[in-house]
């Protein structure tokens, strides 16, 4: 009988050790560790800690931020205009448009937050064909040319036929003597009086006949104005062949165009007041 129960013990000893030896051993093999020879199922992910990504939760999919953010100059790929287009598709690059009610602009510090500006060179007054310059344009673009700044300028329009466009792109060209903008020039569509339906043709002869003006006094033309007068008014398309420049203040674009207006009342250093902010698309047409 004492032989038996030696014999039992032994026994059980023997199988306490062999499952203390396997539980040691789990944890290795749970993990997806050894050899590497054999087809265990790895049950646990793919980290080495098994911990879950940040913003993850059991059973879920990552969910993506309800928000944008958008880039820095340090997060563009080129900070000059003749490699733009050679960048990838999705780089960004932020640039700001002014006028004189921005005051007195320090483009000095400025300069290391932006990839380009588009100025203000002046409009025209309503129901006449009186045009009138910025006060700050010739300040504006001439510190733009000092510091290597790309920019472009944008002229606010209230033609109502060829004549008062003709007119303002003369305006225009005399304004730009001197100066040497890489950027387009945009012409700012936006007057109230022009926003009925019945006022596409007008706009479309307005823009045919600035645009072309621009182009043959060697300049790029473009147009801007909102995401609803791009998608009701300015369908024509005679648009196509011009730089496109969509205000929209969604968090989205909904037009294909190379420069959007995001924010009307950005911040950004070198201003004492709040400023339009922009973003431009390399790879657009």
């Amino acid at each position: 009988m004492k032989e038996s129960k030696s014999r039992l013990f032994l026994c059980i000893l023997a199988l306490a050790t062999v499952l203390n030896i396997a539980l040691v051993m789990a944890p290795g093999i749970a993990l997806g560790e050894g050899d590497g020879d054999s087809d265990d199922i790895v049950l646990e992910d793919s980290q080495s800690d098994g911990a879950l990504a940040e913003g993850e939760s059991e059973g879920e999919s990552f969910a993506e931020p309800e928000y944008i953010s958008f880039p820095t100059r340090d997060d563009a790929q080129s900070p000059y205009f003749d490699a733009w287009n050679d960048a990838a598709e999705g780089d960004w690059l932020v640039g700001v448009d002014v006028s004189e009610w921005n005051g007195s602009i320090d483009w000095e510090t400025l300069s290391d937050y932006v990839d380009f500006a588009i100025l203000r060179v002046g409009g025209s007054y309503e129901w006449s064909s009186e045009c009138y310059g910025d006060e700050q344009f010739a300040h504006n673009a001439s510190e733009c040319e000092r510091l290597g700044i790309p920019y472009g300028v944008y002229f606010y329009s209230t033609a109502v036929d060829a004549w008062d466009a003709a007119i303002e792109a003369e305006f225009v060209a005399d304004q730009l003597q001197g100066f040497s903008p890489s950027l387009p020039v945009f012409l700012d569509l936006e007057w109230v009086e022009l926003s009925e339906p019945e006022s596409a043709g007008i706009l479309t002869e307005v823009a045919r006949t600035f645009c072309g003006r621009m182009s043959a006094a060697g300049r790029l033309p473009g147009v801007y104005s909102s995401a609803s007068w791009w998608e009701y008014l300015l369908t024509d398309p005679c648009f196509d062949q011009w730089a496109k420049w969509v205000a929209q203040y969604d968090g989205y674009c909904d037009v294909d165009c190379n420069c959007w207006q995001y924010d009307q009342h950005g911040e950004m250093p070198g201003f004492d007041w709040p400023v339009d902010l922009n973003v431009w698309f390399p790879h657009a047409a």
